[in-house]
């Protein structure tokens, strides 16, 4: 068995997902490859930079970017199995904004 874990930036078309590249199993983050990892991390470390957002010029908005590529920016992480395709981790796990890591542990 293969398997990917961490981030993806091949392409977001779902003929370019690490599931149907060879892995039998992936888990990763954004598909669009916006920095954010665990949001809330920054309240583990006094002096580090918060950054809850990514940096967007001219950013529409989550509905309009929805609406043109399909890509919903609160989505954080998704699995995907060959031959499964790619699936939406449900839940807190899922989803950006406090609690995230929380729910991983």
């Amino acid at each position: 068995h293969t398997a990917m874990w961490g981030k993806w930036h091949l392409g977001e078309l779902p003929e370019h997902a690490p599931e149907n590249q060879g892995f039998d199993y992936a888990y990763y983050g954004l598909v669009n490859g916006a920095p954010d990892n665990w949001p809330d991390s920054h309240e583990m470390y006094a002096d580090a930079p918060s950054a809850h957002r990514a940096m967007f010029y001219d950013f529409p908005g989550n509905e309009e970017y929805f609406d043109r590529t399909g890509i919903d920016l609160a989505q954080a992480a998704f699995v995907g199995t060959k031959g499964g395709g790619r699936q939406r981790i449900s839940g807190a796990a899922g989803m950006l904004g406090p609690g995230r890591q929380e729910a991983f542990e």
